[in-house]
């Protein structure tokens, strides 16, 4: 693959052109479950490679699935730069300031069986039916993949990683209640298929006979899935600096201001070891670093690829992020919420009346804008004077994430990662329920 991009990046040079080829090379194995049993599986390879072709602060974009036609894909990201907007910034400069990052890659998973995987996805199934034999295991999914990567540039960047990732997941049902729960990591050793189909299936259990509550101002605990949720489609927009150029973040212009709570600090972190997100280098070659973001509350900065920081006059954090079909956007890494020390069981009896939210449904809808929200309580419980007792449905949370970020009262110390947020549970202040 690397020989095949210095060819089309070689072709642009001798064009006068500046350039960039990214190729990435991707195989995988699923394996499905519906209705309480294994339902198939799927697996193959996916490659591609992404050429960037610039000229006099225009930049055109082409990617082939196909090696042999690298000289057409570059031939149509000349064509396609010609007649672009004049806006481009550059390309990264070569960098010797590549980190070491531990746990991105299981050499188990290159050999994986797919027989393997049938027996993590059966765990799932028989985790969740020994908790209750009446629970409908109505899906899931269990999955490995590796990937290689490939960066070169006309300004010398010239850099390769080997990543996998391993994903597991199960939905299940009891009477009229729904519960799931999902795991993803980079080790195969990591992930804990009998816990996951556990959790879910007591969720299922506990979420039985629901008590409707009153509509009023509560106390709320988001735990990491809920947190998860919310802030990946609202905070984490708001803290992208393409958001802050075009004027669609409440942080602009606010850095070294108070804008959350005291008790909350935020990092990205692309070197994080074992991070869902972590990497040696982003989308475009720039080696990834851990930023901070918010410090006890307050506005430290925001994330940026090559593109955003040479607008800002600054250096990229090292978030661009991009597949071979798609040119480079910012995007987080592992977007970190630092834990507090407080156990759940504390968090719980802090609460004399309020709710503990497990997960929440349409945060799609939340605003990435102004971070206002109304969603849906996903397996919520009822808490009453320190201890949590009736679970909740048809209940819905409401208001705004900027002003939800400034009313934390206690930080949990448990620590999981769903998506880019790695999150503990977090006890809010102040929060509209509503029946």
């Amino acid at each position: 693959m690397l020989d095949v991009m210095e060819r089309g990046l070689a072709a642009l040079m001798r064009g006068g052109y500046e350039g960039e080829a990214f190729g990435m090379r991707t195989r995988f194995t699923s394996i499905r479950i519906e209705d309480g049993r294994i339902s198939g599986l799927d697996g193959g390879e996916v490659l591609g490679i992404g050429i960037r072709c610039a000229i006099s602060g225009k930049v055109g974009f082409s990617y082939t699935t196909d090696p042999q036609r690298i000289e057409g894909c570059v031939k149509e990201a000349i064509k396609l730069a010609k007649v672009a907007g004049s806006d481009f910034r550059g390309f990264p400069d070569r960098s010797s300031d590549y980190p070491s990052v531990d746990g991105i890659f299981d050499p188990d998973i290159l050999e994986f069986d797919p027989d393997r995987g049938v027996e993590y996805a059966t765990m799932l199934i028989d985790a969740a039916k020994e908790v209750d034999r009446s629970i409908d295991v109505t899906g899931g999914e269990f999955s490995v993949s590796s990937a290689s990567s490939w960066i070169v540039n006309s300004n010398g960047v010239e850099v390769c990683e080997n990543s996998t990732s391993v994903g597991a997941s199960v939905s299940v049902a009891l009477g009229e209640v729904a519960a799931w729960q999902e795991q993803e990591a980079r080790l195969l050793a990591m992930i804990d298929c009998e816990r996951i189909g556990r959790e879910a299936a007591l969720l299922a259990v506990r979420s039985q006979n629901p008590v409707k509550i009153e509509t009023g101002i509560r106390p709320v605990i988001l735990m990491p899935p809920a947190i998860s949720s919310l802030l990946s489609y609202t905070t984490i927009n708001h803290l992208l600096a393409e958001s802050v150029q075009e004027m669609r973040s409440p942080y602009r212009g606010k850095v070294g201001e108070e804008v959350m709570s005291p008790l909350l600090s935020i990092t990205d972190d692309g070197r994080l070891n074992n991070g869902v997100g972590s990497g040696i280098f982003d989308g475009e070659g720039v080696p990834t670093q851990r930023t901070i973001l918010v410090e006890e509350g307050v506005l430290k900065g925001f994330l940026y690829d090559t593109y955003t920081a040479r607008k800002d006059g600054v250096e990229s954090t090292g978030n661009a992020t991009r597949t071979f079909d798609t040119t480079p956007a910012v995007g987080p890494t592992n977007f970190i919420i630092e834990p507090g020390t407080a156990s759940g069981e504390d968090l719980i009896t802090e609460v004399q009346d309020g709710i503990l939210v497990t997960d929440l449904i349409g945060a799609h809808t939340a605003s990435r804008t102004s971070g206002e929200f109304s969603l849906l309580v996903h397996n919520g419980f009822r808490i009453e004077r320190g201890e949590m007792t009736d679970p909740i449905r048809q209940v819905m949370i409401s208001g705004s994430t900027v002003d939800l970020l400034r009313n934390v009262s206690l930080i949990g110390s448990d620590t999981r990662q769903y998506g880019a947020v790695v999150s503990p549970s977090i006890l809010f202040e102040d929060v509209q329920v509503t029946q």
